[in-house]
């Protein structure tokens, strides 16, 4: 009963703390052609900041791992567009940390117009833009060709370090955000492109918490060795297959480079797809499968200690659980994460998956855990 106190405790600072605006965003409207006179900011520019896996290409970028987007700081400007190729997929456009528009990516737009009203030229900005949806909603990766700006604009570099703090999630569709911004488990519209916000699940709520970096690899209906609803026990592509691209729907080229992110700790959510259905994987093909996965993250990062952390739930409980944790048990610097049965009512989502305030919750029950194995 004290550790259900404690927990409901932490979670009500977490809805506080990052407390989820409730006004609809301004659609970023859609631009046929841009004036010459735009100043145009080539994607590769050093002065443009990504985040999560990025892939670079002949002065282009491309991307569509949840999460991933970029940031530019800026002044003496009014307004901003992109070029961004991409479809049935949904960016964020942030400025200085506040929600401000929605970009809905279609095959009939590839400019849009970021702000609904001009912006003050003798003030200096930062506007990021990041991906809500997940990557198998689009035939292809979004591609970001430019970033335009009102005549006069001034970049800048960007006037703060990185955190040192860096975290990764691997996961299904409850890292994703899969339905997080429903408030019920039916729902009319699409819980992957239209009802997902991976901005408002938990691990972007963890790192924001801790002020850490983070990358997210996630795919909905992906098992660690069974997807959902596949008639075998074993599917051909479950999510470790994922694990080394910079593109998740690229599988041969754009390998990824993991010199490039070096997290302090990798928390993997995965498991629920594999026992929600039947036929159900062998537990000894599972937690083989578990450890195998846990070797491939620490041979990536050639830290054969890099602390893991095992979640399972809030969708799945035993036996899937029980044989989490005893992986977690049995192989050095990889720690339990229990979230079993811990949604209430209103904190489920599209399908029983979390809404934003069940990811606020599994945020509140992860991040102690984190915090004492990292000594954050």
């Amino acid at each position: 009963r004290k550790m259900k106190v404690v927990v409901l405790v932490i979670a009500a600072l977490f809805v506080g703390a990052f407390a989820q605006s409730t006004s609809p965003l301004w659609p970023a409207t859609c631009t046929k052609t841009l004036s010459e006179n735009n100043l145009r900011l080539s994607p590769v520019d050093p002065r443009v900041r990504y985040y999560g896996r990025v892939a670079v290409n002949a002065g282009e970028t491309t991307f569509d791992w949840n999460g991933t987007g970029f940031q530019v700081r800026l002044t003496n400007v009014t307004q901003a567009w992109i070029s961004l190729v991409d479809k049935n997929s949904e960016y964020t456009v942030f400025l200085d940390g506040q929600a401000v528009s929605l970009i809905v990516t279609n095959t009939s737009c590839h400019f849009f117009k970021l702000f609904e009203h001009p912006l003050n030229p003798k003030l200096t900005y930062v506007f990021r833009i990041a991906r809500r949806t997940e990557a198998q909603n689009s035939p292809y990766p979004g591609r970001l060709d430019g970033i335009f700006f009102s005549l006069g604009a001034v970049i800048q570099a960007p006037a703060e370090p990185l955190p040192t703090r860096r975290l990764e999630f691997f996961g299904d569709s409850i890292t994703c955000g899969y339905g997080n911004l429903a408030n019920s488990s039916s729902c009319t519209l699409n819980p992957q492109i239209q009802l997902e916000d991976n901005w408002w699940s938990w691990g972007p709520i963890i790192s924001r918490h801790f002020d850490a970096l983070y990358h997210i690899e996630s795919w909905s209906g992906k098992g660690l060795v069974r997807n959902y609803a596949d008639p075998n026990k074993i599917s051909v592509d479950p999510m470790p297959v994922y694990w080394n691209r910079t593109i998740a729907t690229v599988s041969d080229a754009f390998l990824y480079n993991f010199t490039n992110y070096i997290p302090d700790a990798v928390i993997v959510n995965l498991g629920t797809n594999d026992f929600s259905t039947q036929p159900t994987p062998d537990p000894s093909v599972f937690m083989s499968a578990y450890v195998s996965l846990i070797q491939t993250i620490r041979g990536s990062y050639h830290n054969s200690d890099l602390p893991i952390f095992a979640a399972c739930g809030p969708m799945i409980s035993d036996p899937c659980c029980s044989y989490v944790r005893s992986v977690a048990g049995s192989v050095p610097n990889v720690h339990f994460v229990n979230l079993q049965n811990i949604l209430l009512s209103n904190e489920i989502g599209c399908g029983g998956h979390p809404n934003v305030l069940g990811h606020q919750k599994m945020a509140a029950i992860a991040a102690p855990i984190i915090a004492k194995v990292l000594h954050w």
